[in-house]
């Protein structure tokens, strides 16, 4: 059996030994192989790039057979006359060659991959690993987010160091991904290759990770339609989440864009909370590191007051955005919600100061929430007491059960399936990311 890419990093060896992963169309059949390029030339026919390649080789081949045909003119015998069958056959042979090329690039081309998921520089898409494994393949075209970053003049100067030391959202996605496997950190998509390759005509760097189900935002809108979480329910994913960022913080990264659609729960029948979307984290300097005021990053919505006013973003950022998610999930809303300005959001941010969750929270969770914003104004970073605090509302809440009792999307018989088709109890479909859905929750996944 194969190792697992990150043993290999770890032994020294070189990554030609990984095995490859397919980019999935409808029916299971393979549209692009990813991977080390050695395996890629091995696996012939699974990349268009390497099978244009082998076609025009094989037109090269069939003119220049031509051309030695018509040198020895109509009339021959003899020896000559066998020299030029034998040049006839090899010139069929690589016309044969040719158009079974063209039939398979025609079909390449013409293939649809399974999309499950999606951002402003790339694509998720359903994958397959070398013993039929399911797995999710990150596409980022560096073309597009090379054209993103042209296009912003005031990002110019942070923009310019980035590409100086070549590192993309994707590259440091892959390398927190790495960093928090190797320390043996639960919580996270296992990572399981990262490498450049031509995908589609377009060069991109691929990350293939572990396939997670669908994010708790999705599963928000298909239990409540958008309404609010049992209080219960969103204790238990606030201290999944607190124990996500707790290690995260430990390897030394902040996340810098905490909110529901970025924590997700696990496949097949695992429901503990992940964090994804690792592409903005950043190192854990020192306070004074950063001095002059930054871009915005995150989502306006959940993001903390230190983001918005440009401060270094720190682990307590992570903390103060995963309470603001907390709250919205138990309230169904923000009261900043509709609001365009990043001015106003800040300000509402500010004047609000975590006191108006008395009102809409129920008064456990309110508690403990008001003890976490106490915590974060005086600029204590105690994870273990945050945690502690939302343990201690939810037996307060629901004394009779134990923090493994189901979620509300549990109880509901809300089920999914890996292309991100999310089903409810009868078999409906609710939400859809791939317009390719199976009929009901256990039939093939294309």
């Amino acid at each position: 059996a194969a190792l697992s890419p990150l043993l290999y990093s770890v032994l020294g060896l070189p990554y030609r030994n990984i095995p490859a992963f397919t980019v999935l169309q409808p029916g299971g059949l393979p549209v692009e192989l990813i991977g080390p390029r050695a395996l890629r030339r091995s696996a012939k026919g699974s990349n268009i790039r390497e099978l244009e390649q082998r076609l025009q080789t094989a037109r090269r081949r069939h003119r220049y057979l031509s051309t030695c045909i018509s040198s020895h003119g109509i009339y021959c015998w003899g020896a000559v006359a066998d020299e030029v069958r034998l040049l006839k056959k090899r010139r069929l042979l690589q016309k044969d060659l040719a158009t079974r090329l063209v039939s398979d690039i025609r079909r390449l081309r013409a293939a649809e991959e399974i999309v499950i998921g999606g951002g402003a520089f790339g694509r998720v898409l359903l994958g397959s690993s070398f013993n039929g494994t399911l797995v999710a393949i990150k596409i980022v075209s560096l073309e597009a987010e090379s054209a993103s970053h042209k296009s912003a003049p005031e990002n110019q100067a942070a923009m310019s160091i980035q590409h100086a030391a070549k590192v993309t959202s994707l590259r440091t996605e892959a390398h927190v991904l790495q960093t928090l496997w190797q320390t043996r950190a639960r919580g996270f998509a296992r990572p399981l290759y990262f490498g450049k390759q031509m995908v589609r005509g377009e060069q991109s760097e691929v990350l293939v990770q572990e396939l997670l189900g669908p994010s708790i935002e999705t599963l928000w809108w298909a239990s409540t339609g958008g309404t609010r979480f049992s209080a219960p329910c969103v204790l238990r994913i606030g201290i999944d989440a607190l124990r996500c960022l707790q290690r995260l913080h430990a390897a030394g990264f902040t996340h810098n864009d905490v909110t529901p659609n970025n924590m997700c729960v696990g496949s097949y029948g695992d429901n503990a909370v992940r964090l994804v979307d690792l592409g903005n984290c950043e190192a854990i300097t020192a306070e004074d590191a950063h001095a002059a005021r930054r871009e915005f990053r995150g989502t306006p919505l959940f993001a903390s007051v230190a983001a918005h006013a440009g401060a270094e973003t720190t682990a307590l950022s992570d903390i103060e955005a995963l309470v603001y998610c907390l709250l919205f999930l138990v309230q169904g809303t923000l009261p900043w919600e509709g609001e365009f300005e990043l001015v106003t959001i800040r300000e509402l941010k500010e004047s609000s100061l975590l006191g108006f969750v008395v009102d809409k929270t129920p008064e456990q969770a309110a508690f403990a929430f008001e003890a976490i914003g106490k915590m974060l104004r005086r600029q204590e970073l105690r994870h273990e007491l945050y945690i502690r605090e939302l343990q201690a509302a939810y037996r307060a809440m629901s004394p009779q059960s134990s923090l493994t009792q189901p979620f509300d999307w549990e109880l509901m018989g809300i089920t999914w399936s890996a292309n991100g088709t999310v089903f409810a109890s009868d078999g409906t479909v609710i939400h859809a990311i791939s317009k390719h859905v199976p009929t009901r929750p256990d039939a093939a996944l294309w």
